[in-house]
């Protein structure tokens, strides 16, 4: 039999609101102070702070992340973009009659996004096998094809670059995933268990 309780002339289940205040209070669980220091360390280091902590803090599983934790967020987000990049390049290579457009767009997404990818991937790779030395061989290529293919040129036949935005992104996507990769590697103690 279920208790219903009049407020205000309106009937209201006791445990319908307990399972709302859980879930309120679920969804807006504070970050463990250790997992913000953590986000405070990797992001010091990056082109856009506020960028780069929107990243870990939306893509948090756990209030208590560890450094581990924060590395394959930051691997997996800088994947996603390095794949959807490309991809973007590509369909936009088609899209475009311009040459030096389609130039440009084929040589980032090919020459840029996809090696760019590779390293993170095998990034990835590494860090699976608490190998943190080798993660950060592997990543500290990922800004090369990256920078040399698609960085630097902020306009294309007078046009502004369509991928600006997407390389800026990538550049604090990469530079994040060394930070993580640089701590692991110095023996930083995690903070979480995650």
């Amino acid at each position: 039999m279920k208790l219903l309780v009049m407020a205000g002339g309106v009937p209201f289940n006791r445990g319908l609101i307990a399972c709302a205040l859980v879930v309120l209070a679920l969804r807006a669980s504070p970050i463990a102070c250790d997992t913000q220091e953590l986000i405070a360390t990797v992001c010091q280091s990056t082109e856009d702070h506020g960028f780069c902590t929107n990243v870990f803090k939306f893509n948090l599983k756990w209030p208590d992340t560890d450094m581990r934790g924060l590395a394959e967020i930051a691997l997996r987000q800088g994947i996603n973009n390095a794949s959807a990049s490309a991809k973007y390049a590509e369909d936009l290579y088609y899209q475009t009659k311009d040459p030096q457009l389609q130039q440009y767009l084929k040589t980032c997404s090919v020459s840029g996004y996809y090696p760019t990818l590779e390293h993170l991937l095998e990034g990835g790779e590494f860090l699976q096998l608490s190998s943190y030395d080798a993660m950060v061989s592997a990543l500290l290529q990922a800004p090369k094809p990256q920078a040399s293919s698609c960085d630097g040129q902020p306009t294309i036949s007078g046009a502004p670059n369509p991928m600006n935005e997407r390389n800026r992104e990538m550049r604090i996507l990469i530079s994040m995933a060394l930070a993580t990769a640089f701590e692991l590697d110095s023996g930083v103690p995690a903070a979480g268990n995650n």
